[in-house]
């Protein structure tokens, strides 16, 4: 499709010619968009087979170690049953992300929203949060606008806006070094309820930047501190802050840390 018809004329013949043109353009945009969806189909099916691929030679590779030894060693079974337990788990995450996303992407999938205090969601949030930085040594930290110090009713979808702050918050802390902090500030904007969360760690390249909310974009390799992610939890934060009407950015900070900044209508 990368050729033009250059003639054009009133007659005859220059109407065909635009016919074509005309023509010739609609395909064009038809092939890109189906080839496109068939390279992130492709995509993802390479994605899936390589993230499934490690678990399950993992669990192999113990199961053969139990099957195939000489001598019954209890303490050697219980730590590969162990190992074989977590990888599982691991398999169950990824399916249970993957059948979100196919949810989320369908035409027909609506948010349930309701009226909810916000205040007490925030508080509940941000001790679930810091209880679970805690594990990890990381100071966490919540700064509420003033207009957030009382009960504060706004419609939204409450589980969709918990699944966004914690995939976030779970992204920061797997960046975050010991001793470090995850800040959360939370302010009323014009109709505009607006999350920014800053962290003190190594920050996004620019190739992060780029593409973080890609499906299964895991970032630079030499920058993750923890395997088994699979890079969907942007992507599904992407995708549920959009349907809740609002709007994601993401960069770093004056620390050199990640900052993600996201705005969701009050309503």
């Amino acid at each position: 499709m990368e050729f033009k018809i250059s003639y054009k004329s009133n007659n005859e013949l220059g109407k065909l010619c635009s016919a074509f043109e005309d023509m010739r353009n609609e395909l064009k945009v038809t092939l890109e968009n189906q080839w496109k969806l068939e390279q992130d189909r492709r995509y993802m099916l390479e994605a899936i087979a390589h993230d499934l691929r490690t678990p399950l030679t993992i669990i192999k590779g113990h199961i053969e170690g139990i099957l195939y030894s000489n001598k019954f060693d209890e303490d050697k079974f219980i730590r590969y049953l162990n190992l074989i337990d977590k990888n599982v788990d691991r398999i169950i995450k990824l399916i249970e992300k993957m059948d979100r996303i196919v949810k989320l992407e369908q035409q027909d999938f609506k948010l349930e929203f309701e009226k909810c205090d916000i205040v007490k969601f925030l508080n509940e949030k941000s001790s679930d949060f810091d209880r679970i930085c805690s594990l990890k040594k990381i100071n966490f930290i919540m700064k509420k606008d003033e207009k957030l110090a009382d009960k504060f009713i706004i419609s939204t979808d409450i589980n969709a806006l918990s699944q966004i702050l914690d995939n976030i918050i779970s992204n920061s802390m797997r960046y975050t070094p010991i001793n470090g902090e995850i800040i959360l500030k939370v302010n009323v904007e014009k109709n505009a309820l607006c999350f920014l969360i800053d962290d003190t760690g190594c920050g996004f390249s620019s190739r992060d930047i780029k593409n973080m909310f890609k499906r299964f974009y895991q970032g630079d390799e030499s920058r993750s501190k923890e395997k088994g992610h699979y890079g969907l939890g942007l992507y599904i934060v992407k995708t549920l802050v959009e349907k809740l009407g609002g709007s994601i950015t993401a960069g770093n900070n004056e620390m050199g840390g990640a900052r993600v900044k996201f705005s969701i209508p009050i309503q």
